[in-house]
């Protein structure tokens, strides 16, 4: 058996790794369970090898660096208790990729994963057997989910969770006398979640008809953090995160901080920034940042490259002049209110909102697929979209869905309502080549 001392090495070794990471970018942890927290500090891969970090209470690993990449790993939360202790993950970077990651726990930080509400184990008790018995889960995710038995004879219906409040109903069929059951319930968002279950079948016992074996309304999460909230209904992301999406010509409630859910990330630092992902049509608030920051990136598996054009347009939609178009051939906007930058993570265009020149209504945001010697590439060859939007104190973020067969998608737009500039959402699909759109915006192409 290894020493207290030994597993403290071992634990340091972990860290060692992560602030050491070698020229390749990737950390290799070893095979094990590894007491933290641990903090990622560089830029990274970090793969495991079915390997667990865990910590009695949170945070397990708090990633500080934009670009980190997380493997295979397995971060838990071993204390019992059930309030925002339980962060295994805290994310306070931008640009988090997220592969076979089981969390036991929360993810503040990450989109959609920090409001949790689920069990880390139910008890099924006692119930008949060879018999239908039917029991009731009722847990809050803040994700859409998958969710599915591995226990032979116990099924689970719904298999697919919307966002929100969900009753889960567990159907056991026919099992035989004097079994006992022990598996998981698991559920897959960005995350895998498990849930133990654990029952004992005898011939003697009552058949069990809807019994609640898990209640998210009776945990204390829920009832400090949702409590003023109706939950019997999907939450928009929007409203999980603390913000309200208000439409156009509405005005907004005004709140106490207690009649909002408020997040783990929420913080008076406006360098660390909670991500919040957006749907399809949605319009949201940029405040009153002086600077926002556009990044787009594309994914194809059959190297399909994608270029990121911004362009300034007036109330009718066309540009003021051919500069007002910024993309790699003109990185500055006339008025120097936009910037165009490239790297190995994609395209960003850095808007400076008041240096834009009058007349300027909205900014689109436009990718168009790279064609040459007679190709005919479009997005229906690219996997996803990933556009992230950032402001003084959030990352607003949208990943597309859809599959488009186009030459060319129109992203998102910021755009100015009294006063105030806002994101839309659109992710429309445009059949036309970058040449024809630029006519179109009154661009002169040679």
């Amino acid at each position: 058996m290894e020493s207290t001392q030994e597993l403290a090495k071992m634990d340091k070794a972990i860290q060692d790794m992560l602030d050491n990471v070698t020229s390749s970018g990737i950390a290799k942890l070893p095979n094990g369970e590894f007491e933290g927290p641990f903090i990622v500090n560089k830029p990274c891969t970090i793969k495991g090898n079915c390997t667990t970090l865990w910590s009695d209470k949170g945070p397990v690993l708090v990633v500080k660096a934009n670009n980190t990449y997380l493997k295979n790993l397995r971060l838990e939360i071993t204390g019992a208790t059930s309030d925002f202790s339980r962060i295994a993950l805290q994310n306070d970077a931008m640009f988090l990729n997220i592969d076979q990651v089981e969390i036991d726990g929360n993810a503040a930080g990450v989109a959609s994963e920090s409001g949790w509400v689920v069990p880390k184990a139910v008890n099924l008790g006692s119930f008949k057997s060879n018999e239908t018995n039917t029991f009731i889960l009722k847990i809050y995710n803040d994700n859409d989910a998958e969710i599915r038995s591995d226990i032979m004879g116990l099924t689970v219906s719904p298999s697919y969770l919307h966002r929100g409040l969900n009753i889960i109903t567990l159907s056991t069929d026919g099992i035989r006398d004097k079994t006992c059951i022990y598996g998981e319930l698991i559920l897959k968002s960005s995350f895998t979640r498990k849930i133990f279950v654990s029952g004992r079948v005898s011939s003697e016992s009552e058949i069990a008809s809807g019994k609640i074996v898990f209640s998210a309304e009776m945990d204390p999460l829920f009832m400090e953090n949702f409590n003023s909230m109706k939950l019997s209904n999907t939450l928009p992301s929007s409203q999980i995160q603390g913000r309200s999406y208000i439409p156009d010509g509405h005005e907004a409630l005004t709140t106490t901080p207690n009649d909002m859910p408020r997040t783990q990330t929420e913080s008076v630092d406006a360098s660390i920034r909670t991500t919040l992902d957006l749907q399809k049509g949605q319009r949201i608030s940029l405040g009153k940042s002086d600077t926002i920051k556009v990044h787009i990136k594309t994914f194809s598996q059959r190297r399909v490259e994608a270029d990121t054009y911004a362009f300034e347009l007036n109330q009718m939609t066309k540009v003021l002049s051919d500069e007002c178009l910024i993309f790699f051939g003109n990185t500055s906007s006339p008025d120097n209110a936009l910037e165009f930058k490239h790297d190995d993570t994609g395209d960003e265009i850095i808007v400076h909102t008041k240096k834009i020149q009058n007349g300027i209504e909205k900014i689109q945001f436009i990718s168009s697929v790279y064609n040459e010697n007679g190709s005919t590439n479009n997005f229906g060859e690219i996997e996803y979209t990933d556009v992230s939007v950032q402001n003084d104190t959030f990352v607003f973020h949208y990943r597309t869905s859809e599959t488009f067969n186009t030459e060319s998608l129109l992203t998102v737009e910021i755009y100015l309502y009294k006063g105030e500039w806002k994101l839309k959402v659109i992710s429309e699909g445009i059949n036309h080549s970058i040449a024809d759109i630029c006519n179109d915006y009154g661009v002169t192409v040679d």
